[in-house]
């Protein structure tokens, strides 16, 4: 019986000392975000040219990255934001998504909508890097639902059908936030909005913009829709 009791403790501590080293392990394959190393040994291609972090941001469970790579040569920066673990402090999986830029200074917008179908719940990055400060001190969120509303040029039989899809697009339409836009040329900006109404995409514009003022420029797409449809589908199938 001596035997047995000693056996077990010892059975027990290498079962409790391997699983501390694979969680170890694995945690060493993550991002650490409080560790730049560690950043751009996931997020540059070629991780022996370090890339230049502009600024970084944490909201819900993402962490956001601003950054320059010298060896994305055909772009003046990027955006990438990341996955949080639930099981280690700072560290993230490499799960998102990547936006490149070049020339022109945009206000860029990452909207990141729950997994969990039963919450209405977004995550944004709203990001900016340029020259110069933005040219506008505020910007503007809207929502719209989009779902039911999709314009599918097989399925349109008729130029009319386009207008009424854009025209009950710009009904759903609704203003949710007013931004206030930090006065340098770097920054991001975060935000987490709980929607109490169901929603399939969101738009930003810039400045101050009523909800009647960007319903109006929604519904106005239609003719530009209209004219895509003649020119590149219904051209396109009579020249097949």
């Amino acid at each position: 019986m001596k035997k047995v009791k000693i056996i077990i403790p010892i059975i027990l501590l290498i079962i409790v000392t391997g699983m501390i080293s694979a969680y170890s392990i694995y945690g060493s394959t993550l991002i650490d975000i409080t560790s730049e190393k560690s950043i751009n040994k996931h997020i540059a291609i070629e991780p022996e040219k370090p890339i230049t972090i502009l600024k970084t941001a944490k909201v819900g469970d993402y962490f956001g990255i601003l950054y320059q790579d010298p060896s994305n040569e055909e772009y003046d920066y990027s955006f990438r934001y990341i996955t949080k673990s639930p099981f280690y402090k700072n560290r993230y999986y490499n799960i998102g998504s990547c936006s490149n830029f070049t020339g022109s200074e945009i206000l860029d917008f990452t909207p990141i909508k729950s997994s969990n179908e039963e919450k209405n719940k977004t995550d944004i990055f709203l990001h900016y890097f340029g020259k110069n400060r933005y040219t506008y001190d505020t910007c503007s969120i809207f929502t719209y639902n989009r779902t039911e509303n999709v314009i599918n040029y097989e399925e349109i039989t008729k130029t009319e059908e386009i207008t009424e899809k854009m025209n009950a697009m710009a009904a759903s339409l609704k203003k949710i936030d007013e931004i206030e836009l930090p006065n340098n040329n770097i920054f991001i900006i975060t935000k987490t909005y709980d929607l109490d109404y169901p929603y399939e995409d969101m738009l930003i514009y810039d400045g101050s913009v009523t909800e009647e003022k960007a319903k109006q420029d929604m519904m106005a797409e239609a003719d530009v829709i209209i004219k895509e449809y003649y020119d590149f589908y219904l051209k396109g199938k009579n020249n097949a």
